[in-house]
């Protein structure tokens, strides 16, 4: 179930996974921690809960990408920004 509204921590890491992402290459678990200043070892939790609520895909040893729902909850959180 994803949170509503959802939580700046987890804001932060979807607009950097979607920035890191942007192209078909999915974001490392290093570039996200070194996008937002913090230890792997917090990306690595965050990521397999964010996996765990549907919000992004994560293939070990290859990276992560945002799901569907990923990328809606993350363009709405964008809009909200720039209003």
């Amino acid at each position: 179930m994803i949170p509503s509204p959802l939580s700046r921590s987890i804001e932060d890491y979807l607009k950097a996974i979607y920035d890191l992402s942007r192209g078909e290459e999915p974001a490392s678990t290093s570039a996200i921690a070194e996008t937002l200043d913090i230890q792997p070892a917090s990306v690595t939790g965050m990521v397999k809960r964010l996996a765990e609520i549907g919000l992004l895909e994560h293939v070990p040893y290859r990276g992560v990408r945002l799901t569907k729902a990923g990328h809606r909850s993350e363009e709405h959180t964008s809009e909200l920004q720039s209003q």
